[in-house]
């Protein structure tokens, strides 16, 4: 496995613009629950380096059974089971 998340068109660019598709989105995902037990949509996001929408993250994370929503609104947090 890569340690850098792919990019693209990084020298048209200021920044890098990276894209992960589900798969690669659900292993950052794992490797975050490991890393940390409980953790914020924020934490995922940073994970990511923004590079999907707020709404794309909360649907993986919906979609995904070993994660779990604890809380409302913007004090919530996710654990893994």
């Amino acid at each position: 496995l890569a340690v850098d998340p792919p990019w693209l068109k990084e020298r048209f660019l200021a920044k890098r613009v990276y894209l992960y598709d589900s798969p690669g989105r659900i292993e950052i995902l794992r490797t975050l629950t490991q890393e940390q037990r409980r953790f914020r949509l924020r934490d995922y996001l940073k994970r990511l380096h923004f590079s999907v929408s707020r709404q794309q993250a909360l649907q993986d994370l919906k979609t995904i059974a070993w994660v779990h929503q604890q809380g409302r609104g913007k004090g919530s947090y996710y654990k893994a089971l």
